[in-house]
């Protein structure tokens, strides 16, 4: 799945999923938080912006080292979205493959 992650520069509008388009005004009356710092936008297709998230919250969800450059934090949370780390099978699902695993080869 392919990951578009932009910086915006506060200077331009934005097309919202409601259709319609917002001046950097009216977003940082919308969503207050996004005044300040680094602002990340996801891009749900070329001109429509599906979120808007502040790079400093990204880098700590994602635990991206805090002294990166913007523009290589944006690239590191990029490929960690796009290449997400696989999660061990917990006990419950190794059981409940053996169980079917069982029940298989017992046909």
């Amino acid at each position: 799945m392919a990951v578009n992650l932009t910086i915006w520069d506060h200077a331009t509008s934005l097309k919202l999923p409601d259709g319609k388009t917002y001046s950097k005004e009216e977003i940082e009356a919308k969503y207050p938080i996004q005044a300040d710092g680094v602002t990340v936008l996801e891009w749900v297709s070329t001109n429509i912006v599906g979120g808007i998230d502040n790079l400093e919250t990204l880098k700590n969800v994602f635990s991206i080292d805090s002294a990166l450059s913007d523009e290589a934090a944006l690239a590191a949370i990029i490929e960690v979205k796009t290449n997400p780390l696989e999660a061990d099978p917990t006990a419950e699902e190794r059981i409940a493959a053996a169980l079917e695993y069982q029940n298989l080869t017992s046909l």
